[in-house]
């Protein structure tokens, strides 16, 4: 279609059009101004186009309500933090991670099965998840290797 005119609707105001930046890879621009979120500017068709705002960051939800309980406690045992990340169903994209909680006790052989003395229970996004992450900061902020919590 040589010689066509093709208009989409866009946030952009004239004035700001001399500011908006932009970089091409094939079928897509990314477009960018300070006055607006970064957009996407896709060719669909030979004569379709699409403009959508840019998703940045997790789109699956955190987890909330984490809460951990002691089976076991150890007199000398250090403090530990827990948080735990959902992982998406539809992406396997992670969450960003929950809010994490601390406490004093528990077994310290890194191991976060139910055997281990320490129990991180947590709620949301069900719905989306297809399982879960589970990270502990040990001894000395060492962190431990994830648990995978199946759904």
């Amino acid at each position: 279609m040589v010689g066509s005119t093709f208009e989409i609707v866009t946030p952009y105001t004239e004035a700001e059009l001399p500011s908006v930046k932009y970089a091409q890879s094939a079928d897509t621009m990314t477009l960018t101004h300070p006055n607006h979120p970064p957009y996407l500017l896709k060719r669909t068709g030979a004569s379709t186009f699409t403009l959508a705002a840019m998703v940045i960051g997790a789109v699956i939800a955190s987890p909330t309500g984490l809460v951990a309980a002691i089976s076991e406690a150890h007199t000398q045992a250090p403090m530990r933090g827990y948080t735990v990340t959902a992982i998406s169903a539809s992406n396997k994209e992670e969450s960003l991670p929950a809010i994490p909680i601390f406490i004093v006790g528990g077994n310290t052989n890194g191991d976060l099965t139910s055997q281990c003395g320490v129990r991180v229970t947590w709620t949301g996004p069900a719905q989306s998840a297809d399982h879960y992450n589970i990270y502990a900061t040990g001894v000395i902020g060492r962190p431990i290797p994830p648990q995978t919590a199946i759904t």
